[in-house]
């Protein structure tokens, strides 16, 4: 009788010593995988995305050289449209993330980005809309939009996109202004000035 209980009472020992072992276990591994705190790595201006990286970065002091026949020069209204349909620089903000989203990750960027291009001219004019153009990738987001169109746009707001363009008239200022509803404030990139030196193809 004896035998059988201190045998009995091994078995117990082993049992709730394997037991406590298993929630160990399980309570690491499970801390293992919870995902690292999703951050920004690195971030900055581009102009071109090729597959999953940037190709065109754009530098504080950024000249743009699109080709643009003569005829489409004598107005901003047909400069800015040209490049648009043509030419199509499209600056823009590039976000790389220090690890892969997760799909709800993915979704909540893809649902709650906001970013809006602000421009300003030598007279301190000031333009600012949204930016349409979005990807999410594994790890990265690219919002970036039109510049021809959003010169137009600007020199609209001023009633100038009849006006003949002058070079002289740059640079421009450039800034990106950017969110994700739940995720990240509202943040703003350091300025850059831009020149665009249109020339014949």
């Amino acid at each position: 009788m004896n035998v059988n209980h201190r045998e009995q009472h091994r078995i117990w020992r082993q049992t709730v010593y394997a037991a406590r072992t298993l929630i160990v276990f399980f309570t690491l591994n499970g801390l293992q995988c919870q995902p690292e705190k999703l951050a920004i790595s690195d971030s900055y201006l581009c102009n071109r995305m090729s597959a999953d990286h940037c190709s065109e970065r754009i530098a504080v002091r950024q000249h743009f050289r699109p080709q643009i026949p003569e005829y489409k020069s004598q107005t901003w209204f047909d400069l800015g449209y040209y490049m648009y349909f043509h030419t199509r620089e499209t600056p823009g903000l590039w976000v790389r993330f220090n690890r892969p989203l997760s799909k709800t990750e993915q979704k909540a960027i893809q649902t709650g980005l906001h970013c809006h291009l602000e421009l300003e001219d030598q007279s301190g004019h000031r333009y600012s809309q949204p930016m349409e153009g979005k990807r999410i990738g594994r790890d990265f987001f690219w919002c970036f939009d039109y510049l021809g169109g959003h010169l137009v746009s600007m020199l609209k707001e001023q009633k100038r996109e009849r006006s003949k363009p002058q070079p002289a008239e740059f640079p421009y200022k450039m800034r990106i202004q950017w969110h994700v509803d739940g995720v990240f404030q509202s943040r703003r990139t350091p300025e850059s000035r831009f020149w665009i030196e249109w020339r014949k193809p």
